[in-house]
């Protein structure tokens, strides 16, 4: 990283920075051709790794691309906050964000998908959900465990 003084190496505080954000970027290659995609998701940091948790449509060109090739880019950013200057290059804002590399697994067993979607659900509005089977087996939900993570914020 470049800006070693924005960079951010506590778990805890990358972990509250993801809590804050609602949507994410997923980068994944089509081949030659890279593709990204804003989604919603759910994060948690367990043992040691950071999990994220996407849904979606069981069919489509994210779920054929992925069948074939998991690598995943994942970008979450928020805290943003418009600084003005006096010359061009001088305006910027405040942000934070989490960059993370992991592969895709997509989720089989009710009982996997139903964490994983409440997971999501709680990071997406507060509060807990239960799944049942028939509510998980219309959905595609998918795990990438983060291989490596990177954060940083300018205040």
């Amino acid at each position: 990283m470049r800006r070693k003084d924005r960079e951010i190496t506590d778990h805890s505080e990358m972990l509250a920075i993801l809590q804050k954000c609602r949507i994410c970027h997923v980068g994944i290659s089509d081949g030659p051709r890279p593709y990204v995609v804003p989604m919603n998701f759910g994060a948690e940091y367990v043992d040691g790794e950071f999990i994220i948790y996407l849904h979606g449509a069981k069919e489509g060109r994210k779920i054929s691309i992925l069948s074939r090739n998991p690598a995943v880019c994942f970008e979450a950013d928020c805290e943003y906050t418009p600084l003005e200057g006096n010359t061009p290059c001088s305006y910027s804002c405040t942000f934070a964000s989490v960059i993370g590399e992991g592969k895709a697994e997509f989720l089989e067993s009710h009982e996997e998908k139903a964490h994983a979607l409440s997971v999501l659900m709680r990071h997406q509005t507060g509060k807990e959900f239960a799944f049942t089977p028939a509510q998980t087996d219309t959905v595609a939900v998918i795990r990438v465990r983060l291989q490596l993570v990177t954060a940083k914020r300018k205040a």
